[in-house]
């Protein structure tokens, strides 16, 4: 699935690192990753092409493309940043309604090939319905990563 961005002449990008190696870039981490919120095991990333506004991911600081990868200490702390990225997201949206998913193998269309969670809020105004409109690629955003990240780190701090 290719994720339509209107605001991206989709024709002048140009990707040259491998689609498994995208969260491996040190680049892309230093300009995704909320520090504050980071752990041992996962980076909390804001979503540099969102599906909807407050869309983060949770990311695996190790290269791996499937869950059955993760080891126990993995899974906790996985546990422990969906809950704390969601008491955040829920101050910024005001909500406590989420869209929280991950695709994995080949065949899932999965734009990163390197084991990522989604969190998305999700609020009243949002036209997508429930997971089949995040699925089908349909966007709807009117905060992008900057604002995003901002907010994030004003609440932190």
């Amino acid at each position: 699935m290719k994720v339509h961005n209107p605001f991206i002449d989709q024709n002048t990008i140009t990707v040259t690192t491998p689609k498994s190696a995208l969260f491996c870039n040190k680049e892309i981490v230093k300009k995704q990753n909320i520090g504050f919120l980071e752990g041992e095991n996962w980076m909390v990333f804001v979503n540099q092409y969102p599906i909807l506004d407050g869309n983060v991911m949770l990311v695996l600081k190790r290269h791996a493309e499937d869950t059955s990868e993760l080891d126990k200490n993995e899974w906790e702390e996985l546990q422990e940043k969906i809950e704390q990225t969601k008491t955040i997201l829920s101050k910024i949206f005001n909500t406590k309604s989420f869209n929280i998913g991950f695709n994995i193998g080949p065949e899932s269309e999965s734009s990163v090939r390197h084991l990522h969670w989604q969190i998305i809020p999700r609020v009243n105004h949002q036209p997508i319905n429930g997971f089949a409109g995040f699925i089908a690629g349909i966007q709807y955003v009117h905060m992008f990563s900057e604002e995003l990240k901002k907010k994030i780190l004003d609440l932190l701090h």
